[in-house]
This record gives structure tokens, sequence and C-alpha cells, in this order.
């Protein structure tokens, strides 16, 4: 058995390549990157997963590597979910970063091409306790059912625009969420109402987008899962959205 409590995903990928495989159970206690890491050190073994974050990824078939570059994904087995059971209590920029990405899962699971009855039904779900949470542990429940939304469609949109504002200007994946989501709900035909409720939520500052929209978009449009949507996005409105996106930052 081995325990993963850290920033692990890199070495344990690397380890996992290698074919170190020689465990029987892989338990991991944290956000996204602590349990994407359990995932790839225990495959195909089994891993348990703790998540003390909304990430979901206790709720995935698939782990994401960061490369120097590039996002990608490892399809894993899903982690047999295992409750936290003492009270979580995240730092105030944590908390909102993980709850866009938690919202960012739930509204793109809408949004997918791939959208079930079933799909739409956990992400609704999930938008629903993720606005009217009481503490920390209903924000990680709410991750974890729009990880099941996930699972089923793939993110989209905001994902895709949000992995270049993570590599190219060091945002963590969850604020780059942050930043886009209630911009890309325009782009998306949201309604007013839903666009206001998603900006209420925002609790923390976020930072000032500066590297150029063009090199951001360029990248994003890389990533075919940008246009997995029923509205089809080009480069010029990824960068419209960046450079709305960055004049509401203060």
């Amino acid at each position: 058995m081995q325990l993963i409590y850290g920033k692990h995903t890199e070495r344990y990928a690397k380890r996992m390549a290698e074919g170190h495989k020689n465990r029987d159970i892989v338990i991991g206690v944290g956000g996204g990157s602590v349990i994407d890491a359990a995932k790839l050190a225990a495959k195909p073994s089994r891993c348990i997963a703790v998540p003390t974050t909304a990430s979901g990824s206790a709720c995935t078939s698939f782990a994401v590597i960061w490369l120097k570059d590039r996002k990608i994904s490892v399809d894993t087995p899903i982690p047999i979910l295992k409750e936290y059971k003492g009270r979580i209590n995240l730092p105030a920029n944590v908390r909102q970063s993980t709850m866009f990405d938690c919202l960012s899962h739930a509204f793109e699971s809408l949004w997918s091409n791939n959208a079930t009855n079933k799909s739409r039904r956990y992400a609704l779900n999930a938008i629903k306790k993720a606005s009217t949470i009481k503490n920390d542990n209903d924000l990680v429940e709410a991750g974890n059912i729009a990880g099941k939304a996930i699972n089923i469609t793939r993110t989209n949109i905001v994902h895709a625009m949000s992995y270049p504002l993570t590599l190219r200007c060091g945002i963590d994946h969850g604020t780059a969420c942050a930043i886009l989501l209630p911009h890309v709900m325009e782009y998306m035909d949201a309604s007013e109402s839903a666009i206001n409720d998603v900006k209420s939520l925002y609790a923390s500052p976020l930072p000032k987008i500066k590297i150029c929209p063009a090199a951001i978009a360029s990248d994003a449009m890389s990533y075919e899962q940008i246009n997995d949507t029923s509205v089809r996005i080009h480069k010029k409105d990824v960068v419209k959205i960046l450079e709305e996106a960055n004049r509401c930052l203060k």
C-alpha cells in the first residue's frame, strides 16, 4: 500500500512510465493533483481516493499530466471514492479556485455534444449544490458530482482555454477557470441570472492575464475538445473572450 499526500504527479507519472507497478493499493488524500498522481501510481492496481477539494478527480477515469508546454490526459480506472471524515477548512483562495473548477466541469458538461440525461442531472445538481454550500465538505461533494458529469462528457471550451493560462502565465487551474467562466457563459448564451449567480461567488481577487491573448488563443485552439459543444468557437472568439475577461480584472 502506498499513500500519496503531496504534489507528486510528475514523479509518479514518470515512475509509472518506467514500469514501477508493484503496488497493491495506492491511497490519494488531497486535491486533484494528488488524486491524479495516486491514480497514475496505482494503474492498473486499486486506487482509493479521499478528496479534500472539488476537483472531481476521485470520480473520473482519467488523470492529468502537465508537461512543459501541454496538458495531456491518461486513461485510468475510476478510483474507489472515500469520504474525508474530518472537517475540511480550505484557504479562501483555494476554496474559490476549486469551486470554479467544479462549476466549469458542470457547465461544460451541460454544453457538451456528449451530454446525456444522466450527465445533465449530475451537472445541474453540482451547480445547485456548489451555489448553496454550507461548508467545504459540501463543496467537495459538489465537485464529486460534477466529476461524475465530466466522466460521461469530458470537458470542453473553458478547460481548453484555461490550459494556456496555467502553462504560459502560471495561473493555477481553478483560478484560470474562474477568470474565464462568466465570459464563456456569455458566449454560450447562458442566462443573465445564471451569469450573475456565478459572478456572486467570487471572494478573492483574480490575476491579470499578462500574455498576448492571440498567443493564448492559438494554444487553446490546439485542444480538439474546445469545439466539443453545440456552439462552435474560432480563434477570434477566444481572443475576444480573453480581452473581455482581462478588462473585468482589477
